[in-house]
């Protein structure tokens, strides 16, 4: 029945292209509900058909240097999504890529997009600036897959927008949507007959789409202690372990089939494709609003405000969201397993009870068996969760208990912020940040997000952020890390006092990249902050400080090589990264140096294995990309002039 189902709905899609693609936009209107059983309602109906008429008689006059059959094929892709989005069509494979007709075409879009994005509220990061030398850059690449069929190039963008970089582009085909349709079949025919992608898979290209720790696992479970990178352990199970068990391995895990697009750098054009796609997006939203709208900018700014304001932080909510309100408490069922519990139940458990509940409030039901397996004071109701076998029996039986104690969780506690002095109910503030403070909670919910995720609002005063920075050392015990702040930040053991200095500090306290833009990296301003003595940070790989032309090391004999570079003149920058391979570098490999097209690597750590494979693998990468590089060992550094006589004889210097 659900083939059967699959294929009738493949057929009406089929159908309802067609009848687009020959201008019956009703037609195709009709198939499409009856595809995806939408809403009858003749006011939306007409609504749609005249939005879609719009869309589909619009001369697009912001897309210049393409052709007439390019334009139409826009068209028709434009009318066609906005057809299955308006319809809430859940088969999303339906959908044609709307980069499709563009692909392999030097168009332009006449529009000030930045501008655009700032109304629409899509944030910075939404748009690649670089977008235009990309175009560029991949025209030529992608000039003859214009010829091609529109459903093919669909075809195309999509597997490139499913492949991961961490397995060299492997797609699965389950993200892509049935191929049991003549027309995608087809596609793939003809994607495959002009070397754009293939099905034809080795036993590594297969490999490449498990995680390193699966690997790792399965070649300990046959014998191999493999170390190194993704590629070099590959290497070793297929050498070492017969193809029959590597292929049930692989089926047992993941059944899917996969396909591999045949481009030249996977992870270069697959942002490509993103960051084109975004734009021609942004551009089709703002047609949308207004053109057909006709909005004023104005009135979309005021709506976006109107959204934000929907969605806003309401700390004097009278219900938690996610907390279940369990009234049936009053008639918990006097069953077998309930009266075992109450006879097991003593005066320790009440004691326990009582303190849970005073720590965890309206998230006693979610932290229940936490509690007992992290803090039980007594075996007995250890005995009980067991006995309970972790079901609802337990948390039922603790709610009724606390109504007969006189306790009610759910009263909320009306609480005044430290920070902005508003009134809040202490449920308002979500579990995930509760837990964080161990549910001492003494901010609103707005006052901790700047705290532990940063605020725009944060001071820009050098002086300041230095003295931010002391504070918090100052506070913790410790020397923070860059991202100690959104990781590893918990507050639960602080003293109230500490918890309200710290918490105030941090929502004064800009980002970590604002730091490394003001004073060049986040060891140097632990420096000119105080935090560090001597100038120098001590780690498990060795003793961090700054070389003298500002470079961050991470070990005293790297900064004798970058002071080396730099009292010889040459120039050089710190932490390149490698090129990307499919299979040799899809983790962004760096290397320590880079001074033209030489790397430059120090290898302290060449007794371990792991260490070891990894300097063999940056070897291997650049021996692939024809990069000279240079490998300087522990015994090295007292000799750099004959190490890296190499510089100075090509001059460089």
């Amino acid at each position: 029945m659900k083939l059967a189902r699959e294929l009738r709905v493949n057929k009406r899609y089929s159908e309802a292209w067609n009848a687009l693609s020959l201008g019956h936009l009703e037609k195709a209107y009709g198939l499409i509900r009856r595809a995806s059983a939408g809403s009858t309602d003749k006011q939306f109906r007409q609504k749609l058909l005249d939005e879609l008429h719009w869309f589909q008689h619009y001369k697009y006059p912001e897309l210049k240097n393409i052709s007439d059959k390019t334009k139409y094929e826009f068209t028709l892709v434009t009318t066609w999504n906005h057809l299955l989005t308006e319809k809430d069509v859940q088969d999303s494979w339906a959908l044609r890529e709307i980069l499709s007709p563009l692909l392999g075409t030097s168009y332009q879009l006449d529009i000030d997009l930045n501008s655009v994005n700032k109304v629409l509220g899509f944030g910075d990061e939404f748009l690649d600036h670089n977008i235009k030398q990309q175009h560029q850059v991949f025209l030529s690449e992608f000039s003859r897959v214009n010829n091609l069929p529109l459903l093919a190039r669909s075809l195309f963008v999509r597997i490139i927008n499913c492949g991961q970089v961490m397995s060299g582009g492997l797609s699965n085909l389950r993200m892509i949507g049935p191929l049991e349709t003549t027309e995608i079949k087809q596609a793939m025919s003809e994607l495959t007959l002009h070397n754009l992608v293939t099905s034809e898979l080795s036993l590594s290209d297969l490999l490449m789409n498990k995680t390193l720790r699966d690997l790792k696992l399965f070649s300990f479970e046959n014998g191999l202690d493999a170390h190194g990178s993704k590629h070099q352990i590959i290497q070793a199970i297929t050498s070492k372990i017969h193809e029959a068990k590597i292929r049930h391995w692989l089926y047992k895990h993941d059944a899917s089939s996969y396909v591999r697009p045949l481009v030249r750098d996977f992870q270069s054009v697959k942002k490509y494709f993103y960051g084109a796609s975004s734009e021609l997006f942004l551009y089709l939203r703002w047609l949308r609003e207004t053109k057909y709208l006709g909005k004023s900018i104005e009135a979309i700014e005021n709506e976006k405000q109107a959204q934000i304001n929907a969605y806003s932080y309401r700390p004097l909510d009278p219900y938690r969201r996610f907390a279940r309100n369990r009234t049936r408490v009053k008639s918990v069922r006097k069953t077998k397993r309930m009266q075992t519990i109450s006879e097991m139940w003593n005066v320790e458990c009440d004691k326990f009870l009582l303190m849970a509940a005073e720590k965890y409030a309206w998230d006693l039901e979610l932290n229940i068996i936490d509690a007992i397996n992290s803090q039980a004071p007594s075996e007995r109701i250890v005995e009980i969760k067991s006995f309970c076998n972790n079901d609802l029996n337990l948390i039922d039986f603790c709610y009724k208990r606390l109504r007969d104690l006189g306790v009610d969780i759910h009263k909320p506690k009306l609480l005044t912020c430290e920070g902005c002095g508003i009134n809040y109910f202490g449920w308002s503030i979500e579990k995930g940040i509760a837990e964080r403070v161990g549910y001492q909670i003494y901010f609103c919910k707005q006052c901790y997000v700047k705290a532990f995720w940063g605020s725009r609002d944060a001071t820009k005063d050098k002086e300041k952020m230095l003295e931010h920075l002391y504070n918090v050392a100052n506070v913790l015990g410790t020397v923070p890390t860059g991202t100690y702040r959104n990781r590893n930040l918990n507050l639960s053991n602080l003293t109230k006092e500490n918890h309200i200095s710290l918490v105030k500090t941090l929502i004064d306290m800009p980002a970590y990249k604002e730091y490394v833009e003001k004073f060049g990296s986040w060891l140097q301003a632990l420096i000119l902050a105080g935090v560090l003595e001597n100038g120098t940070q001590r780690t498990g790989r060795g003793i961090r400080s700054i070389a003298n032309d500002g470079h961050v090391c991470n070990s005293l004999a790297e900064r004798t090589i970058d002071d080396w570079l730099s009292a010889h003149r040459i120039q050089h920058e710190k932490e390149p990264e490698y090129p990307y391979h499919m299979y040799l570098n899809t983790t962004k490999m760096r290397a320590d140096w880079q001074v033209r097209d030489i790397m430059i690597e120090y290898a302290g750590l060449m007794s371990e294995p792991s260490y070891a494979a990894k300097i063999k693998a940056k070897q291997e990468l650049a021996n692939e990309f024809h990069l000279q590089i240079i490998v300087i060992e522990p015994q090295d550094i007292l000799d750099l002039d004959k190490k890296l006589k190499l510089l100075t004889v090509n001059g460089i210097l």
